[in-house]
């Protein structure tokens, strides 16, 4: 358990080799597969993006179509960010068959030296976010799920304020 107070789903994606493109309704699309090692929050945009959460949607929010101009966090930024907070994803086949292309490797954060991430902005029509991105490492320890079906759910924990990996990347001073 969490003892999380509040959870909000937000930046529902839909990623396929064979459908990339294909739309999801609205603006909205299928991605291909990312090929790129990162994880999706740095210290700097997982707080940005509780700030985001606290205002209403914008362009590029899947949520926007169901809130409109409310804002899917009703609580004061700073308040949340003066207690943990964590950003998890779900991670989970729709299709009905297993995954056979391009399944999801997990790199092990304990086994990735501080050296070896790096900060990657990424521009949207409406906001600038960042990931950390890892080099390679001979000594990275990866966990691989193949064939990967529909009853099957992974939680990948993206970010936590007091996470082991938050307070390494916090005091190295970067």
């Amino acid at each position: 358990a969490t003892g999380a107070r509040k959870v909000i789903a937000f930046d529902h994606n839909v990623r396929s080799v064979c459908k990339r493109g294909c739309s999801m309704g609205g603006s909205f699309a299928v991605q291909a597969p990312l090929e790129l090692v990162h994880g999706d929050y740095t210290e700097e945009s997982a707080c940005k993006r509780v700030r985001d959460m606290t205002r209403p949607p914008l362009q590029n929010d899947t949520l926007k179509p169901l809130l409109g101009g409310r804002p899917p966090l009703e609580e004061d930024a700073d308040e949340v960010l003066g207690r943990r907070f964590m950003i998890v994803n779900v991670w989970r086949s729709i299709h009905c068959e297993p995954v056979e292309q391009k399944p999801l490797g997990i790199l092990s954060p304990a086994s990735i030296p501080p050296d070896d991430i790096i900060v990657h902005e990424i521009h949207y029509a409406d906001r600038i976010g960042e990931n950390y991105n890892a080099r390679h490492g001979v000594g990275h320890l990866w966990w691989t799920f193949p064939r990967m079906t529909r009853d099957e759910v992974l939680l990948l924990k993206c970010w936590d304020s007091a996470g082991e990996f938050a307070r390494r990347i916090t005091t190295r001073g970067t």
